[in-house]
């Protein structure tokens, strides 16, 4: 299978309180197209995106400790997204990562995660995620070798593990 190239010039920051506004709008993004379907106002909803962004801040504070939240900045240093990844010391796991819907399908996506894939490599650690089913991310992951595992009516499951070289045999 080809794939795309990974060719988006990216730069991870760690998150500072100073991008916290930025954040939310980010979360806001993503939550409004989910409601975009009632015909409620953003202005209207702006409370409950609020409300939700607090409590998944603090969800994630609370189960994953050292969660590395990290600005994704594009080559201008122009912040386009968020990436949250989770290091156990066994594997990791992709708890978020979301890109600004004027940046999406140019390869900053694929180019983070590959990223992502070659740091676990580096600690012989699988990538662990989860995919909403009806998500085009899903397409994404599995073109970068990531594999279902397990789903529910709503999620699936991916893992990607290092793949090993085999010693070619000598003649």
């Amino acid at each position: 299978m080809t794939q795309a190239p990974i060719e988006a010039i990216y730069i991870l920051r760690a998150a500072q309180p100073e991008d916290a506004e930025f954040q939310l709008r980010l979360f806001a993004e993503r939550l409004a197209q989910q409601f975009a379907i009632t015909g409620i106002s953003r202005r209207q909803l702006q409370p409950l995106f609020n409300q939700q962004h607090y409590a998944r801040t603090t969800s994630y504070a609370m189960q994953f400790p050292g969660l590395e939240d990290s600005i994704i900045c594009n080559e201008a240093g122009e912040p386009i997204g968020e990436l949250m990844v989770h290091h156990n010391g066994s594997s990791f796991l992709l708890v978020d990562i979301t890109i600004l819907a004027a940046f999406r399908s140019k390869g900053f996506g694929r180019a983070i995660i590959h990223g992502l894939q070659v740091r676990a490599a580096g600690h012989h650690s699988p990538i662990d995620l989860s995919v909403d089913l009806n998500s085009r991310a899903r397409k994404l992951y599995e073109s970068l070798g990531f594999v279902e595992t397990s789903r529910n009516d709503l999620q699936a499951q991916m893992r990607w593990i290092m793949p090993r070289c085999t010693p070619t045999e000598q003649q």
